[in-house]
């Protein structure tokens, strides 16, 4: 009987090891590879994102010949793992920053070149007096002096989501579609208003989303300004020649382009991202470009994935919270040619 409790024991003692074993966070090619995370059948569209970040890195510090490189590389896992080293993301010690995965997508308004009684919600590119480009989100409502206005759209909450996501499409009563994208903001801090219904109790924290909101605004249309004018950043846009093109000034590419912090991620570098996926909840790992920003995303890891347009983009974008590991890919020296 001693022998069989003894026996117990160390087993015990041996599974309460394992539990208390902590998964070791990859830090080189070697570890990450070995932890799937590279995976080549995706990377060829990485490759591609990286090319569009070179219309503008091109002329930057070592980007130069590794764009040129880019242009005729056929081989993408090759290309990264030869002349980028990865470097672990972290938040410094009692940071305020969230460690977040989110997402966005490019949505579709419907608008009018033309204000009217369905279209009468102005859609403002940058104004050109200063003195309006730092108003508040409720004085710019309430002002007559914002002359630029690339369009009128018939939703206003749309609207808003539209300053959210940064770019997307206006469907014209013409039938012609136009393209926007950001250009500037007004300066002032971001405020979630989907916090905000949470923090006050209006919404479960674990229910919030863009459909709730709606849901909400709906319920409560005479608080519908009250919730808008808590969030005072304000964004103006640019009419663009395509679809979804984010700060960075080049198209985002669905999946392989990121909103990021340009404080700790410099803008148009690769970054490594692994998180969960938003639908099927599996393990969820992409090499993206950094090739956007947004007000909502502060602190070194924290990044908004962009999932591209339509119903499947959107639905995977509103489910989208979820926590994430960054790795930051740096360029080698390369020898002078």
């Amino acid at each position: 009987m001693n022998r069989i409790i003894a026996k117990i024991f160390i087993l015990l003692l041996l599974f309460t090891g394992c539990a208390k074993k902590k998964l070791k966070t990859p830090n080189s090619w070697a570890e990450i590879i070995s932890a799937g995370m590279m995976n080549e059948n995706s990377l060829k569209y990485s490759l591609k994102a990286f090319r569009k970040s070179c219309i503008s890195l091109s002329k930057k510090d070592n980007f130069s010949k590794l764009c040129k490189i880019a242009k005729t590389e056929t081989n993408p896992f090759k290309f990264f793992t030869k002349y980028f080293e990865p470097q672990l993301l972290t938040s410094p010690a009692k940071s305020e920053y969230e460690t977040l995965m989110t997402g966005y997508f490019e949505p579709l308004l419907y608008g009018s070149l033309e204000k009217s009684d369905i279209y009468k919600y102005p859609l403002y590119g940058v104004p050109k007096d200063i003195a309006d480009k730092t108003k508040t989100r409720k004085e710019i409502d309430e002002s007559d002096s914002l002359k630029n206005v690339i369009c009128w759209v018939n939703d206003e909450l749309d609207l808003y989501f539209l300053q959210v996501q940064g770019s997307g499409r206006v469907l014209l009563d013409s039938g012609k579609t136009i393209f926007v994208g950001y250009k500037a903001q007004n300066g002032h801090p971001y405020t979630s208003i989907g916090k905000v219904l949470t923090s006050s109790g209006e919404i479960d924290a674990d229910k919030i989303s863009l459909k709730a909101i709606r849901e909400w605004v709906s319920c409560n249309p005479d608080r519908k300004n009250w919730l808008l004018y808590q969030n005072r950043s304000y964004v103006f846009f640019a009419e663009k020649s395509h679809s979804a093109s984010g700060s960075l000034g080049v198209e985002l590419t669905p999946e392989f382009s990121i909103a990021v912090d340009p404080r700790f991620i410099p803008m148009g570098y690769p970054v490594l991202l692994s998180t969960t996926h938003p639908i099927n909840n599996k393990p969820f790992s992409r090499l993206a470009m950094a090739q956007d920003r947004g007000g909502a995303i502060k602190g070194p890891v924290r990044a908004d994935l962009f999932w591209g347009y339509g119903k499947e983009a959107r639905k995977s974008a509103g489910n989208m919270k979820n926590d994430v590991k960054l790795w930051l890919l740096k360029p080698i020296s390369l020898p002078s040619p």
